[in-house]
């Protein structure tokens, strides 16, 4: 987390950028021995 408060810091300082920082979303398919896809969030 210091890495991205510094970036986040410098960002605003050198650019005059507000930013927000989230979570990134990521979508898993499992492909098990069934035809069936399953889909997981993470």
């Amino acid at each position: 987390m210091l890495h991205m408060d510094i970036i986040k810091e410098r960002l605003s300082r050198e650019f005059d950028l507000e930013t927000i920082f989230t979570t990134p979303t990521v979508v898993y398919l499992v492909k098990s021995k069934t035809p069936a896809l399953d889909k997981i969030k993470s």
